[in-house]
Parts: C-alpha cells; structure tokens; sequence
C-alpha cells in the first residue's frame, strides 16, 4: 500500500514524469522482462522504476554476478526502491552488482554496457528533443547487440496529436512521427497487454536490426 501511495502522489505532483495513475500491472512487467529469460550472464539496466514492479520481474532472471543498474530521477521513488532494496529484495540481490543512480537517463556515464535496458518513462510525454535525447542514450548504454523494452499505452499516442493538433500545436505529432520511425526501424517484437491500466503496447527494439 505505501508504495501506491507513493506512485499516487508522484502522480499528483510529476505527472510529467510519471504518466500513469497506476504503476505497470504484473502482466505489463512481465512482458517488458521477457527477453531476460535468455540464459547466460546479463547486465540490465533499467529507466524510471517507479516503485518497482518491473523491477520484481527483472530480478526473477538474474543470477549472482549478473549486473542490475537503476535510474530514477525522483526522490520519492528512489527512497521506495532503496528501502526495497534492504528488505524484500536483499535475499533477491545477493551475489548481484546492483546500483542505484538518482538522476536523469541522459547523466549517466555509461557506454556500451549493458545487454537489455528496460523503460518505463513517458515518452508521450515528452517534448521531441528530450525524446530523441533519451533514445540516443539508451542505444548509447547497450552493447552492440543489446536490447531495449519499453511500453507506450494503446490509442494514447495518436489521440494525443490529433487532439493538441486540433488546438493548433504540432508537438505531439512530431514526437509521434519521431516514435512511429523508430518502431519502424528497429522493432523486432510487441506484446499487447489488455491486463494494465490503461492498455498497453510493451515493444521490443535492437539498434543491430
């Protein structure tokens, strides 16, 4: 409960950063951690955890000496995750290199890195230029052949830019026009996820693609 009270005020106050009312619904979670059921060593990192319930899935397919890395940029959320961390995932993290990063995805430091990187940030949300920045960090922080998972919600991109078009402003249709290449280019696979709230569309990228 004190982690929805959490995401719910986060909601209230950084919807901009949030984007939900809700965090990802175990269903949704699962999809976005589907590609890490590959065998082999893993370093995953994955951007805006919230209150962590991809983070849950993650952990299921990591095994010690496996690398987890967070980002988050909230306060909130990062104390949520940190005290996690300590308790219900102590036993989950043993043997683990895992580190906590509160900050933006674009401050990180890292290149060529990691094999898998989850999303959970609000694209939509976001004017073009902070998208196109995140994107290009993301292919930046994975290895050559590494790959991205990340959602969008279902119908909310395309009612979005019509109706801000409709009110005389092209910016969600340029960030839709941004996303709708990238998924071109580089999507391998989507799942469509009913048992979230909203819908939801987790899709699954490689920049070797």
């Amino acid at each position: 409960m004190k982690r929805v009270l959490t995401f719910l005020r986060e909601f209230r106050d950084n919807f901009h950063l949030t984007g939900s009312l809700l965090p990802s619904s175990r269903f949704l979670a699962a999809a976005l951690a589907k590609n890490l059921a590959a065998p082999g060593p893993k370093a995953v990192i994955e951007v805006g955890p919230g209150t962590g319930p991809v983070t849950e899935k993650i952990l299921g397919h990591l095994r010690p000496g496996d690398r987890l890395v967070l980002v988050e940029a909230s306060e909130a959320f990062c104390d949520v995750l940190e005290e996690l961390a300590r308790t219900r995932w102590k036993d989950r993290l043993a043997g683990i290199d895992f580190e906590l990063r509160r900050c933006f995805i674009q401050d990180v430091p890292f290149e060529n890195e990691f094999d898998y990187a989850v999303s959970g940030l609000p694209l939509n949300n976001f004017s073009r230029e902070v998208v196109e920045q995140i994107l290009s960090v993301l292919r930046r922080v994975l290895k050559p052949e590494g790959k991205l998972s990340y959602f969008e919600y279902q119908w909310v991109r395309p009612l979005k830019a019509a109706v801000t078009r409709y009110l005389g402003s092209m910016e969600r249709t340029e960030v839709s026009r941004v996303l709708d290449a990238f998924i071109r280019d580089h999507e391998f696979d989507h799942d469509h996820v009913v048992l979230n709230v909203p819908p939801a569309v987790a899709r699954h990228v490689s920049f070797s693609a």
